[in-house]
């Protein structure tokens, strides 16, 4: 991936999600006890990422517990959240491709069988733990 596709692509991801942030925080004041997960609305399970939202919103919020407990793939999404829109405009300012460096390398990392089998396991966890909290 080139560099300009991967940078339009992330910060387009970036601006989406703070907007869905903004959206979801908005939303979950007006209505307690709303699911903003498509596939729970649809089909009345958790899909995988279930309360990932509520996490991020809970860490934003400081509340790591209630954020854990939410979903520990939030932690994940937070870190990326705060990480990623300041790491793309030191890039794009100081015109240097450190993203798309460590980008290349974590592909390579989680194309390794058993690095991706660990990673599936992972996601696999954290589903079984999104049907407990139910």
């Amino acid at each position: 991936m080139t560099r300009s596709r991967l940078y339009l692509i992330l910060g387009i991801a970036c601006l989406v999600g703070y907007s869905w942030l903004f959206y979801a925080n908005w939303q979950m004041r007006q209505t307690e006890g709303i699911h903003l997960c498509f596939i729970r609305n649809v089909f009345g399970i958790p899909c995988p990422t279930c309360g990932s939202t509520h996490a991020v919103l809970r860490l934003f919020n400081g509340d790591i517990s209630g954020a854990f407990y939410a979903n520990p793939i939030g932690f994940v999404i937070f870190g990326i959240m705060v990480v990623l829109p300041p790491w793309l405009v030191y890039d794009l300012i100081a015109n240097k491709s450190t993203l798309l460096g460590v980008y290349q390398k974590t592909e390579k990392i989680v194309r390794i069988k058993w690095i991706a089998a660990v990673l599936v396991a992972l996601v696999l966890i954290n589903w079984i733990w999104n049907f407990y909290k139910i």
